[in-house]
């Protein structure tokens, strides 16, 4: 079986994405998406010259429009989800080719990434909608996917990185459409790469879009009652545990409850 790294980055990071790149290995290729504003941007030398990379380019803004891109545009049978600041472990690839060959019934495989500070359970397990009440959380450098099962599959531009009004939420968003696919979702405590540790969520306190992103998710997933309880529930832990002023994170998480009905975006 063959593997495809879906890079997505933007105009001004295109450069670094050769630091990413390990040495051509047979059956593993680069899919680089760069979004651009204004003026498509030059490939740089580095990455014209290997031949197991190609780069494709999107106008306007939202990471999730430009995963859905590089969905696009990718032709290997296993799709692997990055950014533009992760690092691979070589062995880590072969693991991925490895665990889709010897588990044939997997359509989605997620993994373990070194600088995530976040739980990982140490045994493998098939994923279900309990799952994302509880204590386990996925990143997108995490998921891979065969290309095969991905169907109409595709990250909700509503939620993530650019998008009108939320920043954050497409990983679960992304999970629990596939679950409502019947996909086999299943974790591998295995370790694929390494990333920088400052991550989406460590910005909750700060950030009122992610606040927003964490109350559009809850919807999304739980339907608007419940998540309205997980608010309550995430501001009081914050008000015991850190101090945080409980009203300002439930009217932001609130605001994106709203959102997410207002849209007409919650299935339950």
């Amino acid at each position: 079986m063959t593997l495809e790294i879906l890079i997505c980055t933007m105009e001004g990071r295109l450069e670094q994405v050769s630091q990413m790149l390990l040495p051509v290995h047979e059956g593993i290729r680069y899919l680089v998406s760069c979004q651009y504003q204004q003026y498509e941007p030059s490939v740089p030398q580095e990455l014209r010259l290997r031949g197991d990379v190609k780069v494709v380019f999107l106008k306007g803004r939202g990471l999730s429009h430009n995963r859905n891109n590089a969905l696009q545009h990718a032709i290997n049978d296993i799709l692997l989800i990055a950014d533009d600041d992760g690092r691979f472990y070589a062995g880590g690839l072969e693991e991925i080719i490895h665990t889709y060959e010897h588990h044939p019934e997997v359509d989605i495989a997620l993994f373990q990434v070194d600088g995530m500070s976040k739980y990982y359970p140490d045994e493998p397990f098939r994923l279900t909608e309990k799952d994302f009440a509880g204590p386990y959380g996925t990143a997108s450098v995490e998921i891979t996917l065969r290309r095969a099962s991905l169907g109409m599959l595709r990250f909700n531009p509503h939620f993530g990185l650019g998008s009108d009004y939320l920043s954050a939420g497409e990983e679960q968003v992304f999970l629990y459409d596939a679950l409502h696919r019947d996909m086999n979702v299943t974790y591998f405590p295995i370790k694929i790469a390494s990333t920088s540790p400052c991550t989406t969520g460590e910005r909750f306190l700060s950030d009122a879009s992610v606040q927003r992103s964490k109350g559009a998710t809850f919807c999304y997933l739980f339907g608007r009652r419940k998540a309205m309880l997980m608010c309550l529930k995430e501001s009081l832990h914050y008000f015991v545990y850190k101090f945080v002023n409980p009203i300002r994170l439930m009217y932001n998480m609130n605001h994106g409850i709203h959102y997410v009905v207002n849209q007409k975006l919650c299935r339950r």
